[in-house]
């Protein structure tokens, strides 16, 4: 009498096995891909958003020292009442807001700014709601050029 193969051990299903492992495996491969190119991209925007912010900051010191005008007096004004080097973005954002002609820049960078900190603290909370479409760095490239344009940030520009 001729042994029967349980069903899983015959040379089709093998077959088959293989042929569904290979599968699995390209698509896990693929999805490793794109996780890690999803990974690039956030990390890309980290750097870039951090470049801006220490580019905003020389500006922001460069206003104190040379400035002259509305800003100028606005920036020495945020550097005496906190009596340190290091000013929070937001007032340093805040000195742009109070003299730029449109609020449209600084909104820009405060949408940047959330998703950042989203990236940044471990990616807790939740994401604001346009994030996903911000969430990008040529996007965020973009968005810096025309903020440096809006508000007449030289330097940036």
């Amino acid at each position: 009498m001729k042994r029967q193969l349980r069903p899983e051990f015959r040379p089709r299903a093998i077959r088959q096995f293989f042929v569904d492992t290979r599968s699995l495996i390209a698509r896990h491969t693929e999805a490793q891909k794109a996780g890690s190119t999803k990974e690039l991209a956030r990390q890309s925007y980290l750097a870039l958003f951090a470049s801006f912010e220490g580019t905003l900051r020389r500006e922001f010191d460069h206003q104190v020292h040379n400035g002259e005008g509305a800003l100028g007096d606005r920036c020495r004004a945020v550097r005496q009442r906190y009596q340190t080097d290091w000013i929070k973005l937001d007032e340093i954002l805040d000195c742009w807001r109070a003299v730029a002609d449109s609020g449209t820049g600084i909104q820009l960078v405060t949408n940047h700014q959330a998703i950042r900190d989203w990236l940044a603290h471990g990616r807790a909370g939740t994401l604001p709601d346009n994030g996903k479409t911000l969430l990008d760095p040529l996007r965020l490239f973009e968005d810096v050029v025309r903020v440096a344009s809006l508000l007449r940030i030289p330097s940036l520009g």
